[in-house]
């Protein structure tokens, strides 16, 4: 049987630890990273400075909302090391992250049991309704902007 309890506490630390570790080091070497001959030959170099604007528009945020979107969560950690995002709130942020996605994936896992079929139905509506929510929330930013400096414009 399993330890509940010491399993949530092992995930979430070795969740935590990596993430913070790509932060780390893309931090420390932030510079030689962009530089590198390899990265340059795969991404675009002009490219990935524009994410630097992204980042500091949305900060610590932006590191919340990528963990739920698989292959995304770790270059964005490795961006917010480059682009120096407050260690301080890069580390919350981790850490609100990492107890969000993995009490969410225990709980499903927990729901779904061996029912392999449940478990792709079900991502696949999470990912439907994930998507769904970002846009009205990106929706509802730009609205509330919007309105601010309409606003702002009739002083």
């Amino acid at each position: 049987m399993l330890n509940t309890p010491l399993f949530v506490l092992s995930t979430l630390t070795a969740t935590y630890l990596s993430s913070t570790f790509l932060y780390l080091i893309s931090y420390k070497f932030s510079y030689r990273i962009l530089a590198n001959k390899l990265i340059s030959k795969f991404f675009k170099v002009k490219r990935i400075y524009s994410l630097e604007s992204w980042f500091r528009k949305y900060g610590s945020f932006a590191i919340i909302l990528n963990k739920f979107l698989p292959g995304i969560g770790s270059l964005t950690l490795i961006a917010a090391g480059i682009f120096k995002l407050r260690p301080f709130s890069a580390f919350i942020s981790i850490g609100i992250a990492s107890i969000l996605h993995n009490i969410f994936l225990i709980i499903a896992g927990r729901i779904t049991g061996d029912n392999i079929v449940l478990i792709k139905h079900f991502l696949g509506e999470y990912n439907k309704i994930f998507i769904v929510s970002m846009i009205i929330v990106i929706l509802i930013y730009l609205y509330v902007k919007f309105i601010f400096k309409k606003q702002n414009r009739n002083r």
